[in-house]
């Protein structure tokens, strides 16, 4: 029995969404270029994340770890998509690991 509750605790934990802020979109490094957009999220864990656009190509996200004193530890990801319309609204996925 105390098998089948820690398997069921196991699947839940791996079942949370890893995202602990969703993604946004930020102007970026570059405001006067409105093809551009910035994606931004944060996670509670390292992992390998992708960011799907308008053209279907899949762009690696950077990330890099975050410290305060009055948040916990956690990993902020970017990741920039280009070529867009400007002002029109447009689809995009995040995935981790090829999952999204």
């Amino acid at each position: 029995m105390r098998f089948l509750l820690l398997l069921a605790a196991s699947a839940l934990c791996l079942a949370q969404d890893p995202l602990l802020v969703k993604p946004y979109l930020q102007l970026g490094d570059n405001p006067a270029d409105a093809s551009r957009i910035t994606i931004v999220f944060h996670t509670s864990a390292p992992g390998e994340f992708t960011v799907t656009g308008p053209g279907g190509k899949p762009v690696r996200a950077h990330g890099h770890k975050m410290g305060a004193t009055s948040i916990p530890e956690h990993y902020v990801y970017t990741s920039e998509l280009s070529a867009l319309e400007p002002g029109a609204e447009f689809p995009y996925t995040v995935a981790r690991a090829g999952e999204t």
